[in-house]
């Protein structure tokens, strides 16, 4: 049971038309706009764009610097690798002498192994069996290509890194 207000018409269509239309009348007779007008939204999604503007840059570079961080752990992990290969062999071994599946290998966002060409960096290694050292290479593939700092990777058997902010 709805209560009457003083100085308010209480009708049903009354009740209906000012949901309908998004207005209500005040007392004094004067109409009420409700929501939002056009300039609002407008000016609501202009600001929006802005922050979008800057954010999507910024995130984006720490998908890359992300990127970056998993291919520098299976690196590392190839270091640990050809550390035991040598013990085992007195010698370097290629990347399928450490159980690789190729002489090139993918590295995928996930840190997964897969095939060349496949992930965010190909990695590679090259040997000089006489001089006893080698290099682990990364070379950035498909989306990591916009990472223009850091397109390729290297690390040696010292752990000597070519470009020190790729790190």
């Amino acid at each position: 049971m709805k209560i009457p207000i003083p100085g308010r018409s209480n009708s049903v269509a009354n009740s209906k038309e000012s949901i309908v239309t998004g207005e209500f009348k005040l007392a004094s007779g004067m109409r009420v706009a409700l929501g939002f007008s056009l300039i609002e939204i407008v000016i609501a999604l202009a600001i929006m764009s802005i922050l979008v503007g800057i954010a999507l840059p910024m995130y984006q570079g720490y998908v890359l610097r992300s990127h970056r961080t998993i291919v520098h752990s299976e690196m590392l992990n190839i270091l640990t690798r050809q550390e035991i290969y040598y013990v085992e062999n007195r010698q370097y071994g290629t990347l399928q002498d450490l159980r690789y599946d190729a002489n090139i290998v993918g590295i995928a966002k996930n840190g997964n192994i897969v095939a060349e060409g496949l992930g965010i960096y190909d990695l590679q290694m090259k040997t000089a069996q006489p001089a006893g050292n080698y290099l682990v290479k990364a070379d950035a593939t498909g989306i990591q290509l916009a990472d223009s700092e850091c397109l390729e990777i290297t690390l040696d058997l010292k752990g000597s890194r070519e470009k020190s902010e790729c790190w």
